[in-house]
């Protein structure tokens, strides 16, 4: 596979996972795209930013199973845009509604919106959106040496938001979506233990 195709590979499955995505939660919300509350709308942004991440860790597999020469750089730089202004908007819209009823700031407010015990799982996703964001500084954290940390550190919190969302998210325990995530789940576990083995075997090919 030539590096543009690859490319197109890459934004074609990326099109239809944002795509069915995007159907899902508007046939939650009877196809309506206005005059939804706050709560409604920032599900979606956290959607789609975990399918977009998805879709670049499958990416990330592929490459790897088969050895391609080729990058695709502009895609992940791209994708990665994109999914930080989902994550941001994710908790914003969540928190500024929140503050907005009279709940005031996090951790507190929590709680107004899910049972004192699920509250934990909001901070989890809180955490992980940390952990999201400093992947964004790359550069940074490979000049101190502790980059391979910080990919550990995005696997993991990818997991969790896996958990997170299975537990709190209403699009996803809605249908057909509910057997989605799972599969989403599980290629995710397989393409992040991978990507170890793989690095593993290519460290061992090098001694």
């Amino acid at each position: 596979m030539t590096r543009k195709q690859l490319f197109v590979t890459a934004l074609t499955l990326l099109g239809i996972v944002l795509t069915y995505t995007a159907f899902v939660w508007l046939q939650q919300n009877d196809f309506q795209l206005f005059g939804l509350s706050a709560y409604q709308y920032f599900p979606l942004f956290g959607l789609l930013a975990y399918m977009t991440m998805w879709v670049q860790y499958m990416v990330e597999a592929y490459m790897h199973a088969t050895e391609t020469p080729h990058t695709i750089d502009p895609f992940f730089k791209r994708t990665s845009l994109f999914v930080l202004l989902c994550i941001v908007l994710h908790p914003a819209i969540f928190i500024s509604k929140l503050y907005a009823d009279g709940a005031g700031l996090p951790p507190a407010s929590y709680s107004q919106y899910v049972a004192e015990s699920m509250v934990w799982l909001v901070g989890l996703g809180t955490i992980s959106l940390i952990l999201f964001i400093a992947f964004e500084f790359r550069k940074y954290f490979i000049e101190l040496g502790i980059w391979k940390y910080v990919v550990l550190l995005n696997d993991v919190a990818m997991l969790a938001i896996f958990y997170h969302g299975l537990r709190l998210g209403s699009t996803i325990q809605s249908g057909l979506f509910t057997y989605v995530w799972y599969f989403v789940g599980v290629t995710l576990v397989a393409a992040i233990a991978y990507k170890y083995y793989y690095w593993h075997s290519q460290k061992q090919s090098v001694i």
